[in-house]
């Protein structure tokens, strides 16, 4: 896996695989946390069981 980075001088991504770099998975979005934070406001998404978002926590 790949620690993922914010280029502000390419507006890009970078990938990183050194084993420096804590690497922290993707996880799932459900639309209970959505409609909990107030999406369900201003956007219409169905209730299901299965993930709808995958949600990533990007380089600091």
């Amino acid at each position: 896996m790949y620690k993922i980075k914010w280029d502000k001088e390419t507006s890009g991504i970078l990938l990183s695989d050194s084993p420096e770099d804590t690497i922290i998975p993707p996880r799932p979005v459900y639309f209970e946390e959505l409609d909990l934070l107030g999406f369900d406001k201003y956007w219409d998404y169905p209730k299901c069981e299965e993930p709808l978002l995958w949600g990533l926590r990007v380089g600091l």
